[in-house]
């Protein structure tokens, strides 16, 4: 199932008079075997190189601020072009994938989840991998959705829980994803997480530095603790996003005005929580939703396609 969807050529998104916005996460050294190798959140370096060739060969790469200044300028977009993000903040996203696009001359922009900075410490997602992983037969009750409850043994199955469990997550904003998270690992008997020094580590603040000094890269926010912006009540919100803001403020010197959305579906971005990004100085905020966007969208709500 997952070897079909590597043979992906992304270029295929690319459109004569609109940006293609590709999200990343994490790119490793080489490639894992595994379920939480294999669920496409963590590309293997070769292919996340064979990925950025195809783009190039057939498009044209932009920065995010690329983009907005030719909105602001009134000019029509150079065909077929892209732009690449990382979300999170995982550490092969300098020590791999950073020298690539170096070498391709491929801008990119960075977003944080500050609270895991300098730590090996999971969002929710991963944990839940985790826990599949471990479990010979995974097998969940009392779930927010029936569709969860169907036992699985097999690779096949797992992953297809995982999706499904993503999409439930994202459309019940009432759904603490830590407490989905926690329980998934005590129904399956998980007391800690082992962390895997190729897929955990998230960037310390000096690499971070290092990459907001590089020009072809920028750096952003994505929330401080990887809770989905829009089920936060007002003052959590507030506290979320501010926190981000300045820790980010304080290690590099200016506050970003780049930003993306945990958990960053239709349900995830609202009027509210763009409004809370707007007064703490964002100017622009991709999202998770799937399409291409045109000049003049709004900033706030580009859509981005996931790169598995």
């Amino acid at each position: 199932m997952r070897a079909s969807l590597s043979e992906i050529d992304y270029a295929h998104f690319l459109s004569v008079r609109q940006l293609a916005i590709f999200r990343f996460c994490g790119v490793t050294d080489k490639r894992r075997e595994g379920l939480r190798g294999l669920t496409g959140r963590h590309l293997a370096g070769d292919r996340f190189r064979a990925v950025l060739c195809s783009l190039k060969e057939a498009g044209t790469a932009l920065s995010l601020d690329d983009y907005l200044a030719i909105g602001r300028a009134g000019r029509g977009l150079p065909e077929h072009a892209f732009a690449v993000t990382f979300d999170i903040g995982y550490k092969t996203a300098a020590t791999v994938a950073a020298p690539i696009l170096e070498e391709l001359r491929i801008p990119a922009t960075f977003y944080l989840t500050t609270a895991l900075a300098g730590t090996s410490q999971a969002p929710w997602i991963d944990e839940v991998e985790y826990a599949f992983e471990r479990a010979e037969e995974v097998r969940l009750e009392g779930m927010p959705d029936p569709a969860l409850h169907a036992p699985c043994r097999t690779f096949a199955e797992k992953l297809a829980l995982l999706e499904r469990i993503r999409a439930i997550i994202a459309h019940h904003p009432a759904v603490d994803p830590g407490a989905f998270a926690r329980e998934v690992w005590r129904q399956l008997g998980v007391r800690e997480m082992e962390a895997d020094p190729g897929l955990d580590p998230k960037l310390a603040w000096a690499e971070i530095r290092e990459l907001a000094r590089n020009s072809l890269f920028k750096v952003g926010g994505h929330g401080h603790t990887y809770r989905a912006l829009s089920a936060l009540s007002p003052g959590d919100l507030d506290r979320e996003v501010s926190e981000s803001v300045s820790r980010l403020g304080r290690h590099l010197g200016e506050f970003p005005r780049h930003y993306s959305y945990p958990e960053g579906t239709d349900l995830g971005v609202s009027p509210r929580v763009i409004e809370s990004l707007r007064a703490h100085g964002v100017v622009c905020a991709p999202t998770s939703m799937p399409g291409v966007n045109g000049v003049g969208d709004d900033p706030f709500r580009l859509k981005r396609i996931s790169v598995t």
